[in-house]
């Protein structure tokens, strides 16, 4: 209860009490007065009376009213007892409903994003020419750029969206890359950039920074592409290095078909197999990213 209502209340009880008080004094003021008109009564003096009857009327009146008072005091705390209860269990209840509601409004909106998760899970990876001005900024300085792009033929309806996906990859040719599309037999799924290792003085894994030299650079490239696809279709693709065998081929599953193709290994060569969506790898990340949420 607020403490304003809480003080009024305190100084409803103390002049309560006081209107008590005073009513009881005027209750016995009118007794005492009527003492000399029962005094009359016993001496038959009834002219008397009739003159005094009205003071009886009032001191009944008065003492009924008296009467009243003290017994509606109970009731009206039971009332004001009840009605706080009442209040109390009904902002209760209001809270318990509003809490309830601002749960289902959060399950409604995680339902929400995983709608649209599954949905961007599933529509087609596509790029496109409104793509360009991004496609600038994140790859334009990185110009020069060989791009073997590895994908299955449109074999089979399920080859159609990663094959059409490998296609639209041609679009690097406007900002100065050399796309160059190279057909397998058979890919796994997920996408997956190849580009030459760092020089042997910098690890393996590390992103290089020094875009002088020609595999540092092709190695960012091949950075800044698999950025740009995860920001624009939500692809995850892996990033390992490309290396040269023995015999002086491309170290890669597809060499025969890259040589086949006319591509050969170079500094600034970016290899990316696209293959089918692996659905259950990707919504296995998803889940695994909703948990890692605060």
């Amino acid at each position: 209860m607020p403490p304003s209502i809480a003080a009024l209340e305190a100084r409803f009880d103390g002049l309560s009490w006081w209107l008590d008080f005073w009513t009881a004094l005027l209750v016995l003021a009118l007794v005492l007065e009527c003492h000399s008109l029962l005094k009359a009564i016993r001496h038959g003096q009834w002219v008397l009376v009739r003159r005094n009857i009205a003071g009886v009327v009032v001191a009944l009146a008065v003492g009924g009213e008296l009467y009243v008072q003290f017994a509606l005091s109970p009731v009206e705390s039971q009332l004001r007892s009840e009605t706080d209860t009442f209040l109390a269990d009904t902002n209760a209840r209001a809270e318990d409903a509003r809490v309830r509601a601002l749960g289902a409004l959060g399950k409604v909106e995680e339902l929400r994003r995983t709608n649209l998760e599954l949905e961007q899970m599933i529509l087609p990876r596509q790029l496109s020419n409104q793509t360009t001005p991004r496609l600038r900024e994140a790859l334009g300085r990185f110009a020069g750029t060989t791009l073997a792009i590895v994908s299955v033929g449109p074999t089979s309806a399920e080859n159609m969206e990663p094959y059409e996906f490998a296609f639209s990859l041609s679009i690097v040719d406007m900002v100065g890359w050399h796309p160059k599309p190279v057909e397998v037999p058979f890919l796994v799924a997920g996408v997956t950039i190849w580009s030459p290792e760092a020089p042997s003085d910098k690890p393996a894994w590390s992103e290089p920074a020094n875009l002088d030299d020609p595999r540092d650079k092709t190695w960012a490239a091949a950075e800044a592409l698999r950025k740009y696809l995860k920001d624009l279709t939500g692809t995850d693709a892996n990033h390992w290095p490309l290396i040269t065998d023995p015999n002086g081929r491309i170290g890669h599953p597809a060499a025969a078909a890259l040589q086949a193709a006319g591509v050969e290994m170079s500094d600034s060569l970016i290899v990316i197999d696209v293959g089918k969506r692996d659905l259950r790898r990707e919504a296995i990340e998803r889940s695994l990213a909703h948990a890692r949420e605060p």
